[in-house]
């Protein structure tokens, strides 16, 4: 239950700081003055560079450390269970599975066709035999 209270009360809080923020001072809205604060302040620029910094740095120590250890679980688990190729790997079996069942369908259908093609030519020539019969027994009628 408590939960759900403060739940409750952190929607208050967000309508309320959200009307606030709404709130034209001069020709701008409190949350425009606060923007463009924070996009002129000197402050945000040496963030800005240090999460540069931060993300450069990781990125180079994430690398190095990824590349040691991939070349060991390459060795003892295999190339597809490597992270970024198992879903790869997943992607491919689920491709080739589409496609045998793309065949399969595709060979019922075409071997359909090709039944209902020899049944149609057989009812066909069974109906012409029927006409030519009966072209025949108008003719000895008429005699």
């Amino acid at each position: 239950m408590g939960d759900l209270f403060f739940i409750i009360r952190m929607s208050i809080y967000t309508v309320i700081i959200v009307l606030i923020m709404q709130i034209k001072v001069g020709p701008q809205t409190v949350e425009e003055r606060v923007v463009n604060f924070t996009h002129r302040s000197q402050f945000s620029g040496v963030i800005q560079e240090f999460a540069q910094g931060a993300v450069s740095f990781l990125g180079v120590q994430y690398n190095n450390i990824s590349g040691k250890v991939s070349t060991k679980f390459f060795r003892s688990h295999g190339q597809e269970q490597a992270p970024g190729k198992r879903l790869e790997s997943k992607l491919n079996s689920f491709k080739n599975s589409i496609r045998s069942r793309v065949g399969e369908q595709k060979e019922k259908i075409q071997n359909g066709v090709k039944e209902t093609q020899e049944e149609f030519d057989s009812q066909s020539d069974n109906f012409q035999h029927n006409i030519k019969d009966i072209n025949k027994s108008i003719d000895e009628y008429e005699l």
